[in-house]
């Protein structure tokens, strides 16, 4: 860890408290924004053992596929007890919607192959800053609510600018100063 990627990340946490600074005093505000939150943190642990992964077997491929046939059995699970106890759902009409699992595949694999380069945080953060670009090209070009304050905008680009400053080499040129423990 370096002073650098701890900056990083906080300049992360005050982007989001910018971005939903406007929603904060409304109704809509509540533990709920907890749910992603906790999501993140299953994520950064997800790719901090499919990297653990990777690197005992040697295999990007299989780490991926493991991980994807664990996440498959416990979906299938699930599944099974909702039909069980509401019925066969309908399936949807629309092709496109069946890409999710394809993407899904890339995004782990990409992941299981780039953490042993960037680490947990910046993989992480990176991840991060494209959900929300591509949420706010969506925004801007698929619109399905009110439109984008300038708040949301400001902390987009405030978590760009954390993901390169998380990014940035140790000024010392080592590898990695460790801060003491």
């Amino acid at each position: 860890m370096t002073p650098a990627r701890l900056f990083g990340a906080g300049l992360a946490l005050v982007a989001v408290v910018i971005a939903v600074s406007t929603q904060l005093g409304s109704g809509r505000a509540s533990w709920l924004v907890l749910l992603p939150a906790l999501a993140g943190i299953g994520l950064g642990l997800q790719a901090a053992v499919n990297g653990r992964m990777k690197q005992a077997v040697d295999s990007t491929v299989f780490a991926a596929m493991f991980n994807f046939g664990v996440g498959m059995t416990a979906v299938a699970l699930a599944f099974a007890v909702e039909v069980v106890l509401r019925g066969l759902p309908p399936l949807p009409a629309d092709a496109w919607l069946y890409t999710g699992g394809f993407l899904g595949t890339l995004v782990i694999g990409g992941s299981v192959a780039l953490v042993r380069f960037t680490g947990v945080l910046v993989l992480s953060l990176g991840m991060i800053a494209g959900q929300l670009v591509g949420a706010l090209l969506l925004d801007v070009f698929a619109p399905a609510g009110a439109g984008i304050s300038t708040s949301t905008f400001l902390g987009v680009l405030l978590t760009l600018v954390a993901v390169g400053v998380a990014a940035m080499p140790d000024r010392a040129g080592r590898s990695a100063r460790r801060l003491p423990r």
